[in-house]
């Protein structure tokens, strides 16, 4: 038996994130979406539903697929709502978001025909720690980041990889219980980030872009230099963002993530029935 869903592709810096536009019941979110995002369906990193919010001053609530925050998506999100409005280029978007405590605003600005210019302020880190940690053959400093939905380790000038994920994960460095968390993998001279995500009780992927994990490296420069990071532009490996963690107080007092998001599709999904794939039975995978 199959049942079809509403769904908007949608490509945030690359950071591809599917948003299903009908109702999906919370428990049933996490196993849909490990389907949904595999190659055999529409092969995202991510995916995104959209409920109805319980604070009336959003427009919409944005509830991630394992209950984490995401400003990728918020990005996507505000793009799809503001494309939605019927000849309205510009203009700001205010959402509910899973593992945020407060309302997240985002600006979009139309560019051309599917692609938007974005701008969203993200919940600031409630944690920061610098630690030094056991890799190979010598001790390496990593800078620990816990964001409202997710947490983050920033290592810098260290090669990516899944094994180094899996090994920081299974020594602690990595909480296992976070809703979702990843190893940001940083080169300072070339710019460029590496993320590695995983969210639930799945295994880690590295995903296009990380808007939550591009806050961590930028909050990871504020911090160490008592200074704010004002646009720092990191090449990912499927687009760019712009961050911004401003510094004050002795921590973060404001983050905020720019880029492009582009429209890819839209329309209706066939996907198993729910009896058909019980929570915990698919782990995410690379597409």
């Amino acid at each position: 038996m199959k049942e079809g869903l509403g769904f908007v592709k949608m490509n945030p810096s690359g950071n591809t994130t599917l948003l299903i536009t009908d109702p999906v019941a919370r428990d049933r979110q996490l196993p849909l979406a490990l389907v949904l995002a595999t190659p055999e369906y529409l092969a995202v990193d991510q995916v995104g539903f959209l409920e109805k919010p319980e604070d009336a001053g959003a427009e919409a609530r944005l509830q991630m697929m394992g209950g984490e925050f995401c400003g990728n998506a918020s990005r996507a999100l505000a793009a799809y709502l503001l494309q939605g409005k019927g000849g309205v280029t510009r203009g700001s978007v205010i959402l509910e978001v899973s593992g945020s405590d407060t309302l997240v605003e985002a600006f979009v600005e139309k560019r051309t025909e599917g692609c938007w210019w974005t701008e969203v302020a993200v919940p600031v880190p409630r944690t920061v720690r610098t630690q030094r940690i056991p890799l190979g053959n010598e001790m390496v400093e990593a800078v620990y980041v816990e964001l409202p939905g997710i947490d983050h380790l920033v290592l810098e000038g260290i090669e990516p990889s899944r094994a180094t994920f899996e090994y920081l994960e299974r020594n602690g460095y990595l909480p296992h219980n976070a809703e979702a968390r990843g190893v940001m993998f940083w080169n300072r001279a070339a710019r460029t980030l590496t993320p590695l995500v995983a969210v639930g009780a799945s295994d880690p992927v590295r995903e296009g872009s990380c808007g939550s994990g591009s806050i961590a490296v930028a909050t990871a420069l504020a911090m160490a230099d008592r200074t704010s990071i004002r646009d720092l532009q990191l090449h990912q490996p499927g687009g760019e963002l712009l961050v911004t963690a401003e510094y004050g107080s002795g921590g973060i007092t404001r983050a905020l993530i720019k880029g492009t998001v582009d429209m890819i599709a839209t329309g209706r999904v066939s996907v198993p029935a729910h009896d058909s794939f019980p929570a915990g039975s698919y782990t995410r995978r690379e597409r």
